[in-house]
């Protein structure tokens, strides 16, 4: 029942369809990916069809259905006096089946059409197996268990989403069991369906109940009933782990920044796993049912349960996967990786596929596997070299798509001959025959499909080529918004048999290592918790919980009760790549409450860690060890603005975007501008010092700054909330604050300069060739634009094409440049700025400067030109991690260092194409042409040390030999400590942590009895392990 949603999926090459998304495209989707349909289950019965060759690859023979070409079968011994025919199945005997313990989810509207084939197939392979449904149930003798009966009664009488439940019981008693008729979606989205909504919930309860079933298995497989094993397989690979170790086991999927394994492609679990689940579950039961409301799938729960107890997953794609025969790709990264399963299987193809494996056992050796080659040669290659094209069929190819215009190749398609602009390329969408033209100009293409679209007024096509090696499926002719449609597909069936050959001869690529484990479980393991601080006890929670206002919303209390899943968000950063161990969130609401708690956690030496939005990406807003996270989220009030001077007074916790929203309505903006203004909260920005967007225009935050209320961390109370923009009397201490991180006090309010908000904004994008030409924009720009300038941003083309593959967005101009510029400017005269921009433009072009560029002509044109550019971050993440550098580097040398790191990591063998050689996916850069700020991103598929130590300490041994800085914006929190010497002196540094003892106050003593202090031990409660 468990399906993928567009946006959930991430891995090496895309494994499951996005025709889900429409319920998830929020902001709590990161990745958005163009995905595949999953194969139809249309079954291709046995043929004893040849595979004919074609010389020519250019045959024209129309098929309809294809039969798969078995030359394999298997035959069913009989029965001998030495037991039932099943006693002598080639896999029922296979070492370490009894370890195995194999749970089949289902639900009743697809059980009876789909649970009967396991009991001929899958289950005639393993010793023990149960079938969990949401309806008790016999079929064909066979007992089907109710996952949903321990669900408290309470729950599923009051939850909607039990409502299909109670109509399984209802038809039950009727004496009925044509259950398939509730499967209807009442939107015609399959999430909307009752069946999916209740599927969710059985994920966690079939888990919670493995071990009562068989508590001497080693290992737990779950598994759909679209699903297929290959147990011989799966036996194998499971000898090669520790089944005494906490294992999760799955192909990788992501939804939002969690990975989980897919469950209908199955996943696996080690007994200590299974035990460490049960456990977390029985613990927060309540918890994880109002995750289960809350949260899209039950898949994605169960790795949240398990990252609970710090069981990450262990990336098992392309073994585990959920593609059919039909639908995977083989076109190389897949070929050498032995099959565990597949997914969206029909009855038939899984019994093909089992009849396929019971004469494999019989005829290769044990210790042969059945590779991706194996099912190629065996179900694919036979198909497509008999026949080379097909009529009414889609092999699901995409690599390139043609109609009125070329898109943008996809990271697979890496031809050095391909040209856009050539007159076969241009002409391929005009007919079939100039299609497979195209596919034959491209050295690379291997495969075709040509969709003609005919109207009583048009006819017209869209050319599809791929690179992928992918048989597809039946397409019969459609009628869509009154247009006729159909597709023909075809093979270059010379071209896939040289790729073949190439490909023959491998061994077995065994997914056996934890490399791709998250990284922030290996936690920090060149850092100790400091012996000074104490450890909470319910004593300090108590009185902690004392100095607050009684709400319930104040505390999230980890010691006295199991909040486990309500604290992991304040436990890690919003990359989940710093984690700590926190077990106490506390919320104030006022100044007050903020002084007492910190005067209690300094007198109990008590560590704390200030929290704002926790939007930042070096690790400074989350505990280290088990620090108390001190929230501002609840001081979040606007205390008054004046609308004359443009001064603005509010709480730390005040989320930007509220707070500009609210300037807005004033006809003011706030002068910073991020582009995680939804969920930062000013506080946090004044901590780190952030940059932005606009600081070309409004400057930085300690030019902004006018005043700030603060609390030291012996409860001090610092009132310097002054709205003065002249005050000279004395030191500006306020300064020390500003890109402190929390380190010397907590920031509890800030005045703030605030500019009026400029009735006339454009907004203009442009190519460039090189960065030199960025600078020369640049340079004409402050010359041309300065009173009205705003914003001056550069993105290399590298960024942009990661962008449109990640999230299907287009260019920002219809030619392809090395390099794009976006310039924004602000002023109260619309026409004369559009003129000035204009003029702007055309000069630059003019002088060869710029190549291409284009004026938004409206709001909506101008928030698709700042997408580019905000969307960058976002989308980076749709391969896995990114190594993020945020670094000040001179003008002239600012793009060297993306060259130097990308031929680095070429060069080390670390950056390709090939997902299982190369963890590095690309270099890219953009950032900030006004002052010098360059974020520097390495997005890789997967964690691995050789990268990170490929770039750390190089990285920033290269800007300090420019006399850069390693953070421009970031801040340094954790990420950064180590390496602030590359862009600070010793006696910098020194005067630094002199700074730090100094606020983080001293326990002291009258030594001699004259009033002198002797200084015994300082307590350094604020922010440990981080910033000096």
């Amino acid at each position: 029942m468990s399906m993928i949603s567009n946006g959930r999926l991430r891995s090496r090459r895309s494994i499951y369809n996005a025709a889900l998304a429409l319920v998830f495209l929020t902001g709590i989707l990161y990745y958005t990916r163009s995905i595949r349909q999953p194969a139809s289950t249309q079954y291709f019965p046995n043929s004893n069809a040849k595979a004919a060759s074609n010389p020519s690859g250019d045959a024209t023979v129309n098929g309809n259905q294809p039969p798969y070409a078995n030359s394999r079968t298997y035959e069913k011994p009989s029965a001998s006096s030495n037991g039932s025919s099943d006693d002598v199945t080639p896999c029922a005997r296979l070492p370490g089946a009894d370890d195995v313990f194999v749970i089949l989810k289902t639900g009743a509207t697809e059980a009876r059409a789909k649970v009967p084939i396991h009991f001929d197939t899958t289950f005639r392979c393993t010793p023990s197996y149960a079938v969990y449904s949401d309806l008790r149930d016999d079929i064909d003798g066979h007992q089907i268990y109710d996952a949903l009966e321990s669900i408290p009664p309470e729950v599923r009488s009051s939850n909607p989403d039990f409502e299909l439940h109670q109509k399984y019981a209802e038809y039950k008693k009727a004496g009925r069991q044509d259950f398939e008729k509730l499967a209807h979606s009442p939107t015609g989205v399959k999430e909307d369906a009752p069946a999916w909504k209740l599927d969710r919930w059985k994920f966690v309860e079939i888990v919670d109940r493995a071990l009562s079933l068989k508590p001497d298995a080693k290992w737990f497989v779950f598994m759909e009933a679209d699903t297929n094993i290959v147990w011989s397989n799966l036996l194998h690979w499971l000898a090669r782990f520790d089944s005494k170790k906490h294992y999760y086991l799955g192909g990788q999927a992501f939804y939002g920044r969690t990975e989980f394994a897919h469950g209908g492609a199955g996943y696996i679990l080690s007994n200590p796993a299974v035990r460490a689940a049960s456990e977390a579950i029985q613990r927060n039961r309540k918890s994880i049912q109002k995750m289960v409301q809350e949260d899209c799938c039950g898949d994605l729960i169960i790795a949240k349960v398990l990252l609970q107890a710090e069981i990450a997953l262990t990336e098992a794609w392309p073994m585990v996967q959920g593609e059919t025969p039909t639908s995977l790709d083989y076109s190389g990264n897949n070929w050498c990786h032995p099959i565990i399963s597949q997914h969206h299987m029909s009855s038939e193809e899984i019994k093909q596929m089992w009849d396929f494996e019971q004469a494999w056992i019989q005829s290769e050796p044990s210790h042969i596997p059945i590779l991706h080659r194996d099912v190629y040669s065996h179900f694919v290659q036979p198909e497509i070299m008999s026949k080379a094209e097909r009529k009414n069929w889609d092999n699901k190819c995409g690599d390139l798509v043609i109609d009125d215009q070329v898109g943008e190749p996809s990271e697979s398609f890496n031809s050095d001959n391909f040209d856009p602009k050539s007159e076969v390329i241009k002409s391929a969408s005009e007919s079939l025959e100039k299609c497979k033209d195209a596919c034959r100009s491209v050295p690379e293409c291997l495969q075709y499909a040509y969709e003609r679209r005919s109207s009583d007024d048009d006819d017209d096509g869209v050319c599809r080529l791929g690179v992928s090696i992918i048989l597809g499926t039946e397409s019969p002719v459609r009628e869509d918004e009154g247009m006729t449609k159909s597709i023909t597909s075809g093979w270059l069936t010379n071209r896939i048999n040289s790729f073949q050959k190439g490909l023959e001869s491998c061994e077995p690529r065994w997914i056996t290592k934890e490399e791709n484990s998250q990284n922030w479980l290996h936690c920090y393991p060149h850092l100790k918790r400091d012996e000074r601080f104490a450890s909470l006890t319910s004593n300090h929670v108590s009185n902690l919980k004392s100095m607050l206002d009684g709400s319930p919303s104040a505390v999230i209390d980890g010691v006295n009760e199991d909040a486990s899943f309500d604290i992991d968000a304040y436990n890690s950063d919003w990359m989940r790549k710093y984690r700590g161990h926190t077990q106490l969130v506390l919320k104030p609401s006022t100044l007050e409450q903020v002084s007492k708690i910190l005067k209690y956690c300094n007198e109990n030496k008590l560590a704390i860690v200030p929290q704002g939005g926790n939007t930042g990406l070096v690790g400074g807003s989350v505990p280290v060890f088990d620090e108390i996270v001190l929230n501002l989220g609840r001081m979040d009030k606007i205390r008054g603005f004046d609308e004359v001077s443009g001064i603005l007074v509010a709480d730390a916790g005040v989320i930007l975007e509220s707070a500009d929203n609210y300037l807005a309505e004033r006809n003011h903006i706030f002068p910073l501008d991020l582009g995680a203004k939804g969920s930062c909260q000013i506080g946090g920005t004044v901590a780190t010092n952030a940059g932005g967007l606009r600081l070309l225009r409004y400057g930085s935050m300690h030019g902004n700054i006018l005043g700030l209320e603060a609390v030291l961390p012996d409860g001090t109370i610092v009132d310097d909330l002054s709205t003065l923009r002249k005050n000279n009397t004395g030191y500006d201490l306020k300064q020390l604050f500003i890109g402190g991180e929390g380190t010397i006090g907590v920031i509890t309010a800030i005045s703030i300069l605030c500019p009026q908000r400029s009735s006339a904004v454009n907004v203009a994008a442009f190519g460039l060739e090189s960065f030199e030409d960025c600078q020369r924009a640049y340079r004409e720009a402050k010359g041309r634009l300065s009173e009205i300038i705003s914003a001056f941003e550069f993105m290399d083309g590298n960024s942009q094409r990661a962008l449109m593959k990640a999230k299907g967005q287009k260019l920002p101009l219809e030619g392809e440049y090395p390099f794009y510029c976006l310039i924004e400017t602000s002023g109260s005269n619309p026409e004369h700025d559009q003129e000035k921009l204009q003029a702007f433009l055309e000069h630059v072009m003019e002088e060869s400067i710029v190549a291409d560029g284009t004026l938004a002509q409206d709001m909506t044109q101008v928030a698709n030109l700042w997408s580019c550019r905000e969307g960058i971050t976002e989308a980076l993440n749709h391969w896995g991690g990114v190594y993020k550098y945020d670094l000040s580097i001179p003008l002239p040398q600012l793009y060297s260092l993306v060259e130097t790191v990308r031929e680095k990591l070429t060069a080390e063998g670390l950056l390709g194409d090939d997902p299982d050689k190369h963890p590095v996916v690309d270099v890219v850069a953009f950032g900030h042409m006004g002052d010098s700020n360059l974020h520097l991103n390495v997005p890789t598929r997967r964690f691995d040390k050789k990268v990170e130590d490929s770039l750390e300490p190089f990285v920033y041994e290269w800007v300090s030999a420019r006399n850069g800085s390693i953070s421009a914006e970031h801040g340094l929190g954790l990420a950064k400590r180590p390496f602030i010497r590359y862009s600070r002196s010793e006696t910098m540094v020194n005067l630094m942590k002199q700074l730090k003892a100094f606020y983080d106050p001293v326990s002291a003593e009258n030594a001699d009895g004259d009033g002198s202090l002797l200084i015994t031990a300082q307590n350094g409660i604020m922010n440990p392990y981080k910033y000096v």
